[in-house]
C-alpha cells in the first residue's frame, strides 16, 4: 500500500537526481488504487499532517524556495502544490504530473474502440437507400479539386477549437503562458484558413501563393519556439551566480534551470528543421508536375514529418531529462567528497611526532644512544600504555575516598 509520505520520499530522490523508471515503478501502485490517487493528492491538505507538512518542507527546500513562502505552498493540496511548482518553471515537476495525470486519463484503448465503433455505425448508416443522395455528393466532393482543401479546412477549424480550449484550462501553465500559445494558435490557424481559402478559390492542384501561406504558418511554431527560449534565456541570465563554494541545494537547482534551457533550445532546433523540410515539400507540391500523384505523395511526406517531429520532441525531453537526473546524482558526489571531514591530529600528538623525529636523528648520529621511551609511546593508545618488564602493582584492598571537598 502507498501513502502519501511514501510517495514523498520517492519525490524527494527524484529531485536529487534518482532515477525516473524508479519513481514510475512506484506510482504503478495507484493504477488499480485511483480512490486513493484522489484522496492523496486532490483531497488532502499538507497541513493537516505534521509528518506530510515535514515531508513537503524538504521537497521545497530542495528546490530553493525561501522559507518565509512557505506557508501559501502547505494550505494546497500535494497535486495543486505540483501545479503551482510547474508554473514556477521547476523543470522536474512536469514529469510529476505527467505520470499522476496519465493514472485518470482515458485509456487509448478504450477511446481507440469507441471511436472505431462511432465510425462503423455511420458506415453502416450510409449504406442505407435513405442516404444515398448524401453519399453521391460527398463522393462528388472528395474527388473534386476543392475536396482536399476543404476537408483540410474541417480539420484545422476543428483542431483549432479542441487545442484552444485545451490551452484555456490547462492549469499546470500560468496566464501568460497560456495566451501566449492560444496567439500563436490563432496566428497558425489563420494563416491555414488564408491558404485553404485560396486554394478552393483557385481550384487547382497547388500554387505558390498557398504554398506560401502554408510555409509560413508552420514558421509560427519556430517563432514561439524563439519567444520561449528568450523567455527562459532572460530568466536563466539572472539567476544567481553558482561555484563550487555554493551550497550543494543551489548548485543543482542552477543544474536544473541549465537543463530546461537546454530543452527548450533543442525543441527550436526541432521545429526549425521540421520547417525547413516542410518547405522543401511545399515547394515540390507547387512545382513539380504530377496531378494527383504529387499530391498524395507530398500528403504522405507531410504526415510523415509530423510523426517525425512529435518522435523527436518526446525524445529531446526523455534525453534531457537522464541528462538532468546524472548530472544531478554526479553533482551531490562531487559536493560530497569535497566536503568530507578531515581528520584532525591534535597538538600533543603532533609534538610527540616532533620528539620521536628528532630522537630517530639522533639515533642516527650516534648509534649507541638508546631510544627515548617517551617516543615509542606513541604507536600504543594512551589507555593501552603499560610497563610490560615489571611486573603488576598489587591490587590496593583501601577503598577510594568518595567524598566532596
Amino acid at each position: 500500500m502507498n501513502t502519501l509520505i511514501n510517495d514523498l520520499v520517492h519525490f524527494d530522490a527524484y529531485l536529487r537526481g534518482g532515477d525516473p523508471k524508479e519513481l514510475k515503478a512506484h506510482l504503478q501502485y495507484y493504477n488499480q488504487h485511483l480512490n486513493q490517487l484522489r484522496t492523496n493528492y486532490h483531497e488532502t491538505i499538507i497541513n493537516s499532517d505534521p509528518e506530510l507538512t515535514n515531508k513537503v518542507k524538504i521537497i521545497l527546500q530542495d528546490l530553493c524556495i525561501p522559507s518565509e513562502s512557505w506557508t501559501e505552498y502547505l494550505n494546497l493540496t500535494t497535486y495543486n502544490l505540483l501545479l503551482r511548482l510547474n508554473r514556477e518553471q521547476h523543470p522536474q515537476i512536469s514529469y510529476l504530473l505527467e505520470i499522476i495525470d496519465k493514472k485518470t486519463a482515458p485509456s487509448k484503448l478504450k477511446l481507440l474502440i469507441g471511436g472505431s465503433s462511432v465510425v462503423v455505425l455511420l458506415l453502416s448508416l450510409l449504406t442505407l437507400p435513405y442516404f444515398a443522395p448524401l453519399v453521391e455528393s460527398i463522393d462528388g466532393l472528395l474527388t473534386s479539386v476543392i475536396g482536399l482543401p476543404i476537408l483540410g479546412l474541417g480539420y484545422t477549424v476543428l483542431r483549432t477549437f479542441f487545442y484552444f480550449y485545451q490551452n484555456h484550462v490547462d492549469a499546470k501553465k500560468t496566464l501568460i503562458e497560456r495566451m501566449r500559445d492560444n496567439a500563436f494558435l490563432i496566428a497558425n490557424t489563420l494563416l491555414n484558413i488564408a491558404a485553404y481559402s485560396f486554394w478552393i478559390q483557385a481550384a487547382a492542384p497547388m500554387t505558390p501563393l498557398v504554398a506560401g501561406l502554408f510555409v509560413i504558418a508552420s514558421a509560427v511554431d519556430v517563432v514561439k519556439e524563439i519567444v520561449s527560449l528568450v523567455h527562459d534565456h532572460i530568466r536563466f541570465r539572472h539567476h544567481s551566480i553558482i561555484d563550487a563554494s555554493s551550497p550543494l541545494l543551489a548548485q543543482q537547482a542552477y543544474i536544473r534551470q541549465l537543463y530546461g534551457f537546454s530543452r527548450h533550445k533543442n525543441a527550436l532546433f526541432i521545429n526549425l528543421g521540421t520547417s525547413i523540410i516542410l518547405l522543401g515539400i511545399m515547394a515540390a507540391w507547387c512545382f513539380v508536375p504530377g496531378g494527383l500523384v504529387v499530391t498524395l505523395c507530398s500528403l504522405a511526406a507531410i504526415m510523415l514529418v509530423s510523426g517525425l517531429k512529435h518522435w523527436l520532441v518526446k525524445f529531446n525531453e526523455e534525453k534531457t531529462r537522464s541528462q538532468l537526473q546524472t548530472a544531478l546524482r554526479e553533482k551531490e558526489i562531487e559536493y560530497q567528497r569535497s566536503h568530507e571531514p578531515q581528520l584532525e591530529v591534535s597538538q600533543a600528538l603532533s609534538q610527540l611526532v616532533t620528539q620521536t623525529d628528532i630522537d630517530n636523528q639522533a639515533s642516527k648520529n650516534n648509534p649507541t644512544q638508546p631510544i627515548s621511551t617517551h617516543s615509542l609511546a606513541i604507536f600504543l593508545p594512551v589507555t593501552e600504555r603499560k610497563n610490560f618488564n615489571s611486573p603488576p602493582p598489587p591490587a590496593s584492598t583501601e577503598m577510594p575516598n568518595l567524598s566532596l571537598p
